[in-house]
């Protein structure tokens, strides 16, 4: 097939059809080739320009591969961009260090990670919990505590500026209605010790990902389980 940065139909459909006055950027490392990505109307290569270089452009205008209007009109469409947006006539004055979150924001954030969780399983319709009933909690995994996930990596990552996690959590929500402990899970025995003085048991297990490579499975980390 075509790679998406040289597939002349989805620039069509994307700049003619509807109407896109933009520009077209590439994800990092998605440009394989120098005519077939810019008569196509790819308008910039990132992160760096292997194939989108002054060089191999102006070698491909010489030889007629590559006509100029093409190249003007990813030059108007990146600074008419930088234009309307007041790129030139404003300094930038952010840090991109700041932390610029707020309550409302936070609040969002968990709405999003509460609407976006998943029940895939509720034997013996043990959910949702009958607090009356449960004096004992008990909650394993190092994911829970020591080892929280708030994300993936690469450019999705972020690092929030306050952590809740699981354990914390929990304890929150039994306030002084009942007594929550944390084992990591590390000693089997000890585990089901724990979990055999409890009235409810909650493991957390986790694993991430990131782009810039495939996992080998979907399994969990082997000290995990």
């Amino acid at each position: 097939g075509v790679h998406a940065c040289e597939n002349e139909e989805i620039m069509r459909v994307l700049k003619a059809d509807l109407g896109f006055k933009g520009w077209v950027m590439s994800d990092w490392g998605a440009v394989h080739s120098t005519v077939g990505s810019a008569n196509a109307g790819l308008d910039q290569e990132m992160p760096t320009g292997e194939y989108f270089s002054a060089t191999a452009l102006k070698s491909n205008i010489t030889a007629g591969k590559i006509s100029a209007s093409t190249i003007d009109d990813k030059v108007h469409r990146i600074l008419r961009t930088m234009f309307s947006f007041g790129l030139f006539e404003h300094n930038a004055t952010g840090d991109f260090r700041a932390n610029v979150t707020s309550p409302a924001h936070r609040r969002l954030a968990r709405q999003f990670a509460a609407q976006s969780s998943v029940l895939l399983h509720n034997k013996k319709a043990v959910l949702p919990w009958d607090r009356a009933r449960i004096k004992r909690l008990a909650v394993f995994g190092r994911a829970a505590h020591t080892k929280v996930l708030t994300g993936g990596g690469g450019s999705g990552e972020v690092r929030p500026s306050r952590v809740v996690s699981p354990l914390d959590g929990l304890r929150q929500a039994f306030g002084r209605a009942g007594t929550v402990t944390y084992y990591d899970g590390t000693d089997k025995v000890r585990a089901a010790q724990i979990a055999h003085q409890s009235d409810a048991c909650v493991a957390v297990l986790a694993t991430t990902s990131g782009e810039g490579g495939d996992r080998d499975s979907l399994s969990l980390p082997a000290d995990d389980i």
